[in-house]
């Protein structure tokens, strides 16, 4: 997202020959326009756009909950600037003339960092299909016995809840008789 067209055009060269898909918009309009029709993994944004800025697209992405990383980019930096852009999620903030390799360098560091969290979410989803699936039960505990994640056999057969993560293990015979608490205090 960049309004001066030689800066954007430079953008998108230098990105397009590193073998990224990328588009340019020259507006806040046209950036938000486009975030709601594609899931982009980057946006690079200028901070200077008109009436409304960088920031403030940065603003709606988050509270959209957008999954892009954002790098901002600024020919006039200021502390407050920089602050507002991390407060509000920025990848990295880089200041202008932006060098190739400062560039490149920035984009790929936020292109790995998206695909290691795209697969640790992805992870995370599998995992918790496994957990509610399985007809056995499942009870984590952190070091103090206090109910990490409990899956919905667990009450079934230990009469332990989902309803209670985060409440200290019970020492009461309502859960397995006291063998439960046996075999975590083993672990």
């Amino acid at each position: 997202v960049e309004d001066e067209a030689k800066i954007q055009k430079l953008f998108v060269r230098i990105l397009n020959d590193q073998g990224c898909d990328v588009s340019g918009v020259d507006s806040y309009g046209a950036a938000l326009q486009a975030m709601e029709e594609t899931r982009f993994d980057l946006v690079i944004s200028d901070i200077m756009l008109g009436s409304k800025t960088g920031l403030d697209l940065l603003k709606v992405s988050h509270d959209r909950g957008y999954d892009a990383y954002i790098i901002m980019v600024t020919g006039f930096p200021t502390l407050e600037s920089a602050q507002e852009a991390i407060r509000y999620g920025a990848f990295d903030f880089l200041t202008k003339p932006v060098l190739k390799d400062a560039l490149l360098r920035v984009v790929e560091a936020a292109l790995k960092h998206k695909a290691l969290r795209d697969e640790k979410e992805q992870l995370r989803t599998n995992l918790e299909a496994i957990f509610r699936s399985v007809d056995d039960a499942i009870i984590t505990v952190d070091e103090k016995f206090r109910l990490l994640e409990v899956n919905e056999s667990a009450g079934r057969l230990c009469g332990t809840y989902p309803a209670d993560v985060s409440k200290l293990f019970s020492t009461s015979k309502k859960h397995c008789q006291g063998t439960c608490l046996e075999v975590l205090n083993q672990s």
